[in-house]
């Protein structure tokens, strides 16, 4: 028995214990709600219901009920940090914030004053905790009430619908109302989409506790902790432009990104407030400054982005108290102001060099797809120059310049042009582009070329088809030309060689019978190389022409895409001997002389009597010469005697010679 007695008594002692300490708990983790004392009834016009306000305090500040149609409890959890600005700020419009006043809507544009009293009805026979009856009649206890305590009724409905996710959790509001106060709402809403407002920025800065009752049927009240003053300050967003888009829009050596402003507090920009770097986005480059106090600044660019001028503008702009001000600024690109002048050069004398058309293309990189612009420039005399140049003559961006001679003037061919920087010989450019790289520095002068052509020129040699010579019998006959046609390009569609025969010493074109001129022609294509082979050929019945010359006239033409017909270049010269063609007179016919036999002699031949035969032993005998006168004779046609005795005294000396040559060896 004393031991059960024990054990009782240690559990009454223990639970004791335990509702001390559970005493001790409640009054470190909760808060008492205490009543102000007022206890007023109200309802708003069009509705049926009446409502009844309590004004409550925890731990001795003002709360908001946060759910009207809830029981208010008699004890809550602690304090939660609310960070719902839109919240906070209706708090310091409502009573016990700081902006609640008639001036209010001057700062704001929307005030919560007077509210109340102009959306509630009264409630007859309603009376207070006072003990004060205001009778039986309708609106006496509003005409009585403050606007504070209507002011009040009117914020903690707004309160409540703020705070339940923008719905109303009461049935004693009616639509009409709902509609009021949800545009009461929206308004503060709009005024907070400025982060830089005052209203924003305190806000903000407010502390929000709200206390939860002990379950779900009690309602969640809201304070304002703490209200700190923000003092009214403004920004300043600075928005850079290009001053000059055509120019920089999609030219990479262009960049608005990095550009730094400084804001000053003196307008000779000494005191410097703030620095700014601008970042790009799009077409554009801004940045936000901090807050600043409010008054008067200057601003002013300190560094110049990628590509553009340093700008010397200096821009006045007064503060906004909470907001931000736009300061647009611009910066003028770099660009040559001294353009691009070609001179057209050729080693030909007094040749005309007008007509020529140069393309200029602008890359901003070397690996560029396509041109960001191209210029088309065209050569003409200029008196005060004294040559025939192509100029282009604004401003130009920065970038590479690819510079080409797309046509060339007439008589003139594009293979084996030259392109060549004044200052720079080692900058030849043959049959290409001429590279001129831009760059920040800019040109200090107009950038001077000087492109060179070759002629387009033919060389001819006339022959005859027969013999290919420059001779020509009167006669049925062809002449072939032969013409080599040098530094042909591509410059038209086609070329067309046009040949006729002339009379050299008159320059009069050749006709035959029927008054026709003697012509041929061929179309041409350019060769592969610096020359081009074509041929034409003319038949002709030169058979009353012996003893004059014929002449053969070479013209070229080119053929553009309409089919209009451009003379390039001729061969006429009158004296040039290659492209003569010499007549002359056929050799007259001979008849040839028939063949003779001799005539038969009549005579007998006589046979020679045979030489007497001797011997060694033998002397001859000596005979005396003797002299015969003989009767001289004129010879007569077939009379051979004569010769045949000639003939056979030098046989006879001779052979006496012969003998004694040859005894006098043998002796």
């Amino acid at each position: 028995m004393k031991k059960f007695i024990k054990r009782a008594g240690l559990c009454i002692a223990g639970l004791l214990a335990g509702l001390f300490l559970s005493g001790i708990c409640l009054t470190v983790y909760a808060a008492t709600v205490e009543g102000l004392g007022q206890n007023n009834g109200y309802r708003f016009k069009g509705a049926d219901d009446v409502h009844n306000i309590n004004l409550y305090t925890v731990d001795g500040e003002m709360c908001y009920c946060l759910h009207p149609d809830r029981y208010t409890p008699t004890w809550v959890d602690d304090p939660v940090a609310d960070d719902n600005v839109l919240l906070k700020a209706i708090l310091l419009l409502g009573p016990g914030g700081k902006y609640y006043n008639s001036s209010a809507s001057s700062k704001f544009g929307i005030s919560f004053y007077g509210h109340g009293r102009d959306y509630a009805d009264g409630v007859s026979g309603w009376s207070n905790d006072l003990g004060i009856q205001f009778g039986d009649w309708e609106n006496v206890w509003i005409d009585a009430a403050s606007d504070y305590v209507l002011d009040v009724m009117w914020v903690h409905y707004l309160a409540s619908y703020v705070y339940n996710n923008h719905t109303f959790t009461s049935d004693q509001v009616p639509s009409s109302i709902r509609k009021v106060m949800k545009a009461e709402v929206d308004k503060v809403e709009s005024i907070l989409q400025d982060e830089n407002s005052t209203l924003y920025l305190n806000a903000a800065a407010a502390v929000l506790y709200t206390y939860a009752g002990s379950n779900s049927d009690y309602q969640t009240l809201g304070r304002l902790a703490s209200q700190p003053d923000v003092k009214e300050q403004g920004r300043f967003k600075i928005i850079k432009n290009s001053a000059q888009a055509d120019i920089t829009e999609g030219n990479s050596n262009y960049s608005l990104d990095g550009a730094v402003y400084g804001i000053y507090k003196d307008k000779k920009c000494t005191e410097l407030a703030e620095k700014l770097t601008l970042k790009a986005s799009g077409k554009t480059a801004a940045a936000t400054s901090g807050l600043l106090d409010k008054g008067t600044y200057y601003v002013k660019e300190i560094s110049a982005p990628k590509g553009y001028k340093l700008s010397t503008d200096v821009i006045k702009v007064d503060t906004k108290t909470n907001q931000t001000v736009e300061v647009t600024a611009e910066d003028g690109p770099q660009t040559s102001d001294h353009g691009i002048v070609i001179e057209k050069r050729t080693a030909v004398k007094d040749a005309d060099l007008s007509g020529a058309v140069f393309r200029i293309d602008l890359y901003d990189t070397d690996d560029a797809a396509k041109p960001l612009k191209t210029w088309n420039v065209q050569t003409a005399y200029d008196e005060s120059y004294g040559g025939y140049i192509a100029i282009l003559d604004e401003p130009l961006p920065l970038g590479i310049y690819h510079i080409g001679e797309v046509q060339a003037p007439v008589g003139f061919s594009l293979k084996g042009r030259t392109i060549e920087a004044e200052e720079e010989p080692d900058s030849v450019v043959t049959e290409g582009e001429f590279i001129l790289r831009l760059s920040e520095d800019g040109f200090d002068h107009s950038a001077k070329l000087i492109a060179y052509d070759r002629q387009i020129s033919l060389l001819t040699e006339a022959l005859t088809k027969d013999d290919n010579s420059h001779i020509l019998t009167a006669g049925e006959a062809v002449i072939v030309d032969h013409v080599t046609i040098y530094n042909l390009d591509s410059s038209y569609q086609a070329y067309i060689l046009k040949g006729s025969l002339l009379d050299p010493e008159t320059g009069d074109a050749l006709t035959d019978g029927d008054g026709k001129a003697l012509e041929d022609s061929c179309e041409v294509m350019p060769g592969e190389g610096d020359e081009t082979y074509a041929e034409t050929v003319f038949e002709l019945d030169a058979s009353e022409m012996a003893g004059r010359s014929i002449l053969v006239k070479e013209e070229l033409y080119g053929i553009n895409e309409t089919g209009e017909e451009t003379l390039i270049c001729m061969h006429n010269d009158l004296a040039n001997e290659s492209q003569k063609i010499m007549i002359i007179e056929p050799e007259p016919e001979t008849t040839p002389e028939p063949e003779t036999t001799p005539e038969p002699t009549t005579e007998p031949e006589e046979t020679p009597e045979p030489e007497p035969t001797t011997t060694p032993e033998e002397t001859p005998e000596i005979v005396p010469e003797t002299t015969e006168i003989l009767e001289e004779k004129p010879p007569q046609t077939g009379d051979e005697s004569i010769i045949y005795c000639g003939l056979a005294g030098i046989s006879g000396m001779a052979l006496l010679l012969l003998i004694l040559l040859t005894k006098k060896r043998a002796k």
